[in-house]
């Protein structure tokens, strides 16, 4: 049983490396994820180049909905 469990979890790992991936080499949007309780959790290199901060600027600090423009804030009230 242990076969199967470790073969999802691979490919989960491989799936999210290249999510990853695809992230980071889009440089011409900015794409970033923004918990529950508003910390970045993702930013990639079209957000760094885009809203000025860098990755490590910015991942794991409180991002307020009040810096995003309205069309994004909608987008992440309609997702919740």
């Amino acid at each position: 049983m242990a076969g199967p469990v470790h073969g999802l979890s691979t490919l989960t790992m491989s799936r999210e490396a290249t999510f990853a991936r695809l992230m980071d080499g889009i440089r011409d949007c900015a794409i970033y994820i923004v918990d529950p309780q508003g910390h970045v959790a993702s930013w990639n290199a079209g957000a760094e180049r885009i809203k000025g901060y860098t990755a490590e600027e910015i991942i794991g600090k409180h991002f307020p909905s009040s810096t995003l423009p309205r069309t994004e804030r909608l987008a992440c009230l309609r997702s919740r």
